[in-house]
């Protein structure tokens, strides 16, 4: 990049104002953030608990509540603007001035704060005190009462004190950014470094001798992956997404352009005995030009030390700061022979086919024998062992016991590992000690960066909870990580068709079917699509629906719901017969929705209480999340909420949980 001398000229010139306006305005600058900070840190109630920003804490019936700075601000902001809505732009630019942030930042914050005020007021009430408005922000419904001066004269001192700093420093900024102006853009600041910054990791090319090592290959990219995602504003695109186009020889731009990438990294591995070269380099897509590229040529047992140092490159040259979680998130200390047996295993698992996940744990297994040291190994290894109980490959309890002491050891060794603290969050639900569940969920969810699991797991939790538009938010976010993923779209549609958003929800089911291959995925997203159009009253698209399904119990309800909104009922419940003779707890769920959407109350009811009896079984915990879930989100069951029997049965589906382990 050439910079002319006269633009040269003007820059010094504009950077040396700059400075002069910092040495002149500096003082008075921190008398202005001392006496707002001194009036700032004054504690305040807020309807029956008690808030002290500077001491970090929320008081209440339940006791007290320990809360980030940046989570109490967020608080702070909404309780000085009580009763107006705050949005989500003036949240990050009132808050997070100091870098940049995305918007699920501001999610994670606000769910943060509500579970905050519920604990501390003893109340899931408390909850409903900050609410979400679709499209405009965030709204508290709440009285707050200060301890000191009315909020007006405090507002009228710190103008006062602005007007003072600016008339100092006003004069002296015009005239830098004047001259600034003047020089050359280009010159200024490199293109990549102004856009938001989201990076796709395609899958590693495999160049060893024999082509049999690309099993190497992806565990390195996936690697990359967990390590960048810890990166603070960068976002990076989940493995399911971005491993989507190995093999695809498209070009880059059209990729990134697919996975809402403006950053690519991609490479190649070659191993060869005992050592192995990496080549790496990143592309900025916007700008078409390479920023970076790299060979690293060492010894195999160094492939960790490879990944820490392309982390930090690429931290470096987007201008990030690589902070000591992502530094120490590789431990480059593992056995070179131990993180082989790792990666290998990380492909078994993922490609998750037949026979894939016990070869995959006896893999992981060999990892820590090699080094009994290796975190990493043992947080994958209770992910597997979690995946074999639920599918009934292992025996429930025992999948369980050998999930939390895989969870326990990778705990001891690295307490913030996020996978290990998901998977021990769900042994703890499962158990019935919620609090633990929820403590280990938000060590996860504030240790695992932006990871599209953690997201999904927040937007389940919001509909456990009644927001569904918090959800919705949540499966914006690990949505935009993870754009190719046809189970993250599906569940955003539920959430949408939940919080009343059909417009945005039958637009994104399109694309959830255009994504979803034949099978039962594909049906379940169809029927998504019927719902939405039976809700929106498009019958024809239903009729043209209808043959897309095979023969099975998918096409008889959706046959008895097409005839049911016609008013055909005597032909519906030929259907509804069928459907009542299943056992599948999918349609027995259905059916229950066709008796509430036809008014029929009783046998509504009867028909969920089918659904209380199933079986304490890996595919029974399954389905009972699945039915608890649906509960909560499906809108032809609405009818049924007045009913007292309601809540008596969502409070037996919580209670019920606990009997599977």
């Amino acid at each position: 990049m050439r910079i002319d001398s006269h633009n040269f000229i003007l820059l010094q010139i504009g950077a040396m104002l700059v400075h002069l306006a910092f040495v002149e305005g500096m003082a008075v600058l921190n008398w202005v953030a001392v006496s707002n900070e001194e009036e700032s840190d004054s504690g305040f109630w807020l309807d029956g608990l008690r808030i002290e920003p500077s001491a970090g804490c929320i008081s209440g019936p339940g006791g007290e509540q320990r809360v980030d700075p940046k989570v109490m601000a967020v608080l702070e902001l909404l309780a000085d603007n009580a009763g107006h809505v705050i949005t989500r732009e003036q949240l990050l630019d009132s808050i997070w001035t100091d870098r940049v942030v995305t918007d699920d930042v501001v999610s994670r914050c606000i769910y943060q704060l509500r579970g905050h005020l519920s604990s501390a007021g003893a109340d899931k009430k408390y909850r409903l005190l900050i609410e979400t408005l679709p499209k405009r922000g965030y709204l508290l419904n709440a009285t707050v009462v200060r301890d000191e001066q009315p909020m007006m004269q405090r507002r009228t001192r710190r103008y006062k004190r602005l007007i003072m700093a600016l008339g100092i420093l006003l004069p002296t900024l015009i005239m830098a950014w004047w001259l600034l102006q003047r020089a050359d853009s280009a010159a200024l600041q490199n293109s990549v470094a102004l856009a938001p910054k989201t990076i796709a990791v395609l899958p590693f090319l495999d160049l060893s001798p024999e082509s049999n090592q690309g099993y190497f290959a992806d565990g390195i990219a996936e690697e990359l992956i967990n390590v960048l995602s810890r990166i603070p504003s960068l976002l990076v695109i989940a493995r399911s997404s971005s491993f989507d186009f190995r093999g695809n020889k498209a070009d880059i731009a059209m990729v990134a352009a697919k996975l809402g990438a403006n950053l690519v990294l991609e490479g190649s591995v070659r191993t060869d005995g005992e050592r192995v070269r990496v080549t790496v380099q990143l592309i900025d897509v916007i700008g078409e030009v390479h920023l970076w590229s790299q060979t690293y040529d060492r010894k195999l047992a160094d492939v960790l030390v490879i990944q820490d140092e392309i982390a930090a490159s690429v931290a470096g040259t987007l201008q990030l700061v690589l902070n000591s979680a992502v530094q120490s998130a590789g431990n480059s200390h593992v056995d070179g022979r131990a993180y082989a047996s790792f990666l290998h295993a990380q492909f078994l698992y993922n490609r998750r086919g037949p026979g894939d996940l016990g070869q995959a744990v006896a893999l992981y297994r060999e990892a820590v024998d090699r080094d009994p040291s290796f975190a990493r190994a043992w947080g994958a290894m209770a992910g597997a062992y979690y995946i074999q109980a639920i599918e009934g490959e292992i025996p429930l309890r025992a999948g369980f016991e050998l999930l939390r002491e895989a969870a326990r050891q990778a705990l001891v060794l690295d307490p913030n590992q996020p996978e290990a603290l998901v998977r021990m969050a769900i042994y703890m639900r499962w158990a019935g000690d919620q609090i633990a569940s929820r403590w280990y969920y938000q060590q996860a969810i504030e240790h695992g960066g932006n990871q599209p699991l953690l997201l999904a797991t927040q937007a389940g939790d919001a509909i456990y909870a009644g927001n569904p538009q918090l959800a919705v938010e949540f499966g914006r976010a690990a949505l935009q990580l993870d754009p190719l993923s046809v189970a993250w779209r599906a569940n955003l549609v539920a959430y949408l068709i939940a919080a009343d958003n059909l417009d945005e929800a039958r637009a994104e089911v399109t694309k959830a079917l255009a994504l979803a291959v034949a099978g039962d995925m594909k049906d379940s997203i169809g029927i998504l699509l019927v719902q939405i159009c039976v809700l929106q009253g498009d019958l024809a698209t239903v009729v043209a629906q209808v043959q897309e399904f095979p023969t099975g119990w998918q096409r008889e309800f959706v046959l008895a719901l097409l005839r049911s909104a016609q008013g055909d009922f005597d032909r519906a419940d030929v259907q509804i017969a069928k459907l009542a003779a299943t056992e599948n707890h999918l349609a027995i769920l259905h059916l229950a929705e066709l008796y509430a959407y036809r008014g029929n109350t009783e046998a509504a009811f009867a028909t969920l209480a089918r659904l209380g009896t199933i079986r304490s079984s890996g595919s029974a915990l399954k389905d009972h999340h699945s039915y608890y879930g649906n509960l909560m989100v499906s809108p032809f069951l609405r009818p049924l909420h007045k009913d007292p029997r309601w809540d008596e049965l969502l409070s037996a589906v919580s209670t019920n949980s606990q009997k599977f382990l």
